[in-house]
């Protein structure tokens, strides 16, 4: 007669769990155990993802400022509203990252789904940063101003994007992720 293999395993717990081996594991710190030390736990990827993505969106909002700057200086009590509009809708462009799709593998496939997905993201924050500057009545929000930080996301997350698709590259090709 066969034996299967649970059976077998619960005989060889049977064989070493004694006290003597339960008193000395218990002595011992707990560690989790990966069954691959060196593969990274895809939260963690995803959590980084996210932290290099606003750190682009907030490149692309610096650079946005530096572009309108040189085109026309805007007074500083203009350009603090404008930071504290961004400041406001800062929360729109995450949830429009996450709502479409940007963290998810399955929907970025190739650079044009992702793309896509950057751009839909970009357009859903500066539609609230349109949104925020109308309820608020701010009378000098400049149209250019918001068209570049539009701009500006699309290019900059984009690129970072394109970076962050070729360290994935070689995680994969080194059997990382």
């Amino acid at each position: 007669m066969a034996v299967s293999a649970s059976e077998q395993r619960a005989a060889h717990l049977e064989a070493v769990d004694t006290p003597e081996t339960t008193a000395a594991a218990e002595r011992l710190p707990r560690v989790e155990v990966t069954q691959r030390g060196d593969v990274l736990d895809p939260r963690v990827v995803r959590h980084r993802l996210m932290f290099a993505d606003a750190a682009a969106a907030a490149v692309g909002v610096i650079l946005a400022f530096g572009i309108k700057q040189i085109h026309e200086a805007m007074p500083p009590e203009v350009a603090n509203r404008h930071l504290l509009l961004i400041a406001a809708a800062t929360p729109a462009f995450a949830i429009g990252a996450v709502t479409n799709q940007l963290y998810k593998a399955r929907a970025n496939v190739r650079r044009s789904d992702e793309m896509v997905n950057v751009i839909r993201a970009a357009l859903a924050g500066v539609a609230v940063l349109i949104i925020l500057g109308f309820a608020v009545q701010m009378k000098d929000l400049s149209r250019l101003w918001v068209a570049l930080v539009g701009v500006c996301i699309v290019a900059m997350v984009g690129a970072e994007r394109h970076f962050a698709r070729g360290i994935f590259s070689k995680l994969r090709a080194k059997g990382r992720v």
